[in-house]
């Protein structure tokens, strides 16, 4: 499997394209955080998991030579092997403006997309390249940014570099807006106009006999001074209910007496 980053400028123009000479490893994970205090029976489990971001381990290789490029083709000659960009002050070497690359990527924070493809391409021009690779597509992982760069070189190994890179794919929230056609606009609800002038307002009141008689107001004087009545008979009730139980244990009591008082007499004889 292929492995391309590709770097977009702001207007989403292919501002760069890195690819490495072959991949070691790939390793993907994911991971989410799970609520940690239980939760109540019936409500849903899912709202409480909240997904991380998908993160990537990718370690390659990439040489200083091609042989896809004659200017960085290696070949042997005389006992060694040579490359004609050994001895051409225009080539710098291949390896080193990668690994310059890779490494402004975290430091000026860059946004890239990695796209796998089965194919690669060595066109030097970036948009075929990028058709090219396009071909083949099997995943574009888009909107990624590098948590972590490493470079190693082997011991004896010259004009090649290994790059470490852990890569983490951030989560994008997309919002969008919907205009309202002319019906949706309207307001469901219609404003009820206020009455003009004056209306009779029938109101039920107890006459003292405790029996329901409809009065008819014609204003609101009338009105206030009928809630006044109504209150003041409430106010009347409760304090003759509160003589009657007041009255009713008295009688109690000296019933009590009366019996005691009988019984002793009864006694005493």
């Amino acid at each position: 499997m292929i492995y391309t980053i590709i770097v977009r400028d702001d207007k989403s123009e292919i501002e760069k394209i890195i690819s490495f000479d072959s991949i070691t490893s790939f390793d993907e994970s994911y991971s989410a955080q799970i609520c940690k205090n239980p939760v109540e029976r019936g409500f849903v489990i899912s709202d409480h998991i909240v997904l991380e971001n998908r993160k990537f381990d990718i370690s390659g290789i990439v040489s200083a030579y091609s042989v896809f490029d004659e200017g960085l083709e290696l070949t042997w000659s005389n006992g060694a092997f040579v490359s004609p960009s050994d001895n051409s002050s225009s080539y710098t070497e291949r390896h080193i403006r990668i690994e310059d690359d890779i490494r402004n990527l975290l430091v000026d924070r860059k946004v890239f997309s990695v796209l796998r493809s089965y194919n690669n391409s060595y066109n030097t021009d970036d948009t075929q390249k990028l058709k090219d690779l396009e071909s083949t597509q099997v995943e574009l992982i888009e909107n990624c940014v590098i948590s972590s760069l490493s470079f190693s070189q082997g011991s004896g190994i010259s004009g090649a570099v290994f790059p470490k890179m852990s890569v983490e794919q951030v989560q994008v929230a997309v919002t969008q807006t919907e205009t309202l056609t002319t019906e949706e606009q309207k307001p469901l609800l219609q404003k009820i106009p206020k009455p003009t002038g004056q209306a009779n307002i029938a109101s039920a009141t107890t006459d003292g006999d405790g029996k329901s008689t409809n009065e008819t107001v014609a204003d609101k004087t009338t009105i206030g001074k009928t809630k006044d009545s109504n209150s003041k008979a409430l106010i009347q009730d409760a304090k003759n209910a509160s003589t009657i139980d007041i009255y009713k244990r008295a009688r109690a009591v000296q019933e009590m007496k009366n019996f005691e008082m009988a019984r002793i007499s009864e006694t005493l004889d």
